[in-house]
C-alpha cells in the first residue's frame, strides 16, 4: 500500500497530513492493517496499570483540574479488563469497533474534532521521573484508542479540556 510506504520514510506526520492519508482508506481492514503495520509501537503495547494500581492504594490527596494533555502521555485505561491489553486487542474486540472505524474512515476530521466537547476524564500519576502518565477513567472509548494509536505517527494529537485527577503520592 502506497500509504504505508509514506509512513516508512516520514517518522511523523502532522494532524493534517494524518487526516489526508485517513481519508484514503476504503475498508476496515485497510485501516486495521495500518494500525498494525504503521502504529505498531502504541497498538501492540500492552497497558501496564501497575503505577496507577500503586497510586489508588498510596495516594496523599487527589488534586483536581482541567488542562490539555498530549494522547501519546496516555498509558492505559482505568479497568483491570485491560491490564495487559494492547488497544489494538481492545479495539478488535470490542461492541461497534468495526462501526466505529467505518465512521472514523467516512469522516477522518470527528477524530479530531470536539475533544473538548466530550468531558473525558483522566486519573495523572507521576513517575519517579516525573513524567506524568495519564489513565482514562472509561473502558468504552473507541475514540481515544484509535488517537491512542494514531499518535505513534502524529505526536501532536491533542484531548482538550481533559479532567484530570492527579494522585499525589
Amino acid at each position: 500500500m502506497i500509504l504505508l510506504l509514506k509512513i516508512k520514510w516520514r517518522a511523523v506526520l502532522s494532524e493534517d497530513e494524518l487526516v489526508e492519508m485517513l481519508e484514503e482508506f476504503e475498508t476496515v481492514s485497510d485501516i486495521k492493517e495500518f494500525f498494525e503495520n504503521s502504529c505498531r509501537e502504541k497498538a501492540l503495547k500492552p497497558f501496564d496499570l501497575s503505577l496507577l494500581i500503586h497510586a489508588e492504594k498510596n495516594f496523599r490527596q487527589k488534586e483536581a483540574y482541567t488542562k490539555t494533555i498530549k494522547v501519546r502521555d496516555i498509558q492505559g485505561i482505568n479497568n483491570p479488563l485491560s491490564n495487559n491489553k494492547t488497544p489494538s486487542y481492545l479495539i478488535h474486540h470490542r461492541q461497534n469497533s468495526d462501526n466505529a472505524l467505518k465512521a472514523y474512515i467516512n469522516n477522518p476530521e470527528a477524530l479530531f474534532e470536539g475533544h473538548s466537547n466530550e468531558n473525558l476524564s483522566f486519573f495523572m500519576v507521576q513517575d519517579k521521573e516525573g513524567n506524568e502518565n495519564y489513565f482514562l477513567d472509561s473502558l468504552g472509548n473507541h475514540k481515544v484508542l484509535i488517537l491512542l494509536i494514531l499518535s505513534d505517527v502524529c505526536e501532536e494529537l491533542l484531548i482538550n479540556d481533559a479532567k484530570i485527577t492527579q494522585l499525589v503520592l
